[in-house]
């Protein structure tokens, strides 16, 4: 990184000028450069030489200014506090369960994109969304990593997620067998009580007494008592 103030210089813009600079340490993977920004990215291909071109050109002169060169971590100041890509990682792949593949593609291309400057917070907000809808999250991260790695907007999912129905209880109540009105000198209870022992259901004639809207206790009474002679008769069966 480029110290001071100031736009970078023409030359720090080619990839040319790092790769003389920074290429007797090691074998170089990558040179990345942005544009109007006096920041670059060096990968390695072994870490140790990462950290030999660290410990020879911090404090240097490129291009007639000093550099600052550091080791990249998963830790860098973004809007001023940290971001913990491996914390944040490790959330997302326990929450949406994804194998290990999945995990070390996601940290990779996610320090990548925090080079780039992309909006974390918004990229895990719109990832999590694609993988709480998809039934192969795994899958789709690693479906998706090319695009990631090359910066390009994840994009909320087409697809919402419909949170499971609440579960709803209902209370089922035995109602009460109810009781034929009762007639004289207590017919009506004496017949409900024989109806029951004989299984019997005594339904009202369609005779006098019940146009007036009542039953005759007597006759209910009497059937009820026969019900009840007829059972004994029988064995005891209760059949009428």
């Amino acid at each position: 990184r480029l110290t001071g103030s100031g736009p970078p210089p023409p030359d720090w813009r080619r990839k040319t000028t790092l790769q003389a600079k920074f290429g007797d340490f090691g074998q170089i993977l990558r040179i990345e450069i942005k544009d109007g920004l006096g920041f670059a990215h060096i990968e390695y291909e072994d870490r140790r030489d990462a950290e030999d071109a660290v410990a020879e050109m911090d404090g240097k002169q490129i291009c007639g200014r000093t550099v600052k060169v550091e080791i990249a971590t998963g830790k860098e100041q973004v809007g001023g506090r940290k971001v913990d890509l491996e914390v944040r990682v490790a959330e997302t792949a326990r929450r949406y369960h994804l194998d290990d593949s999945a995990v070390v593609g996601l940290l990779s291309v996610f320090r990548e994109r925090l080079r780039l400057r992309c909006d974390l917070d918004q990229d895990f907000e719109e990832l999590g969304q694609h993988l709480a809808a998809s039934n192969k999250p795994s899958a789709f991260v690693c479906n998706r990593l090319a695009e990631l790695r090359a910066g390009k907007p994840i994009g909320p999912s087409k697809f919402q997620v419909v949170p499971p129905a609440n579960p709803v209880t209902v209370a089922v109540t035995p109602s009460r067998p109810s009781s034929i009105g009762g007639g004289s000198g207590g017919g009506g209870a004496g017949g409900a009580g024989a109806g029951g022992a004989g299984g019997q259901v005594v339904e009202p004639s369609c005779g006098g007494s019940q146009a007036s809207g009542r039953v005759d206790g007597d006759a209910v009474g009497a059937a009820a008592r026969s019900g009840a002679g007829a059972g004994a008769g029988s064995g005891g069966t209760g059949s009428c």
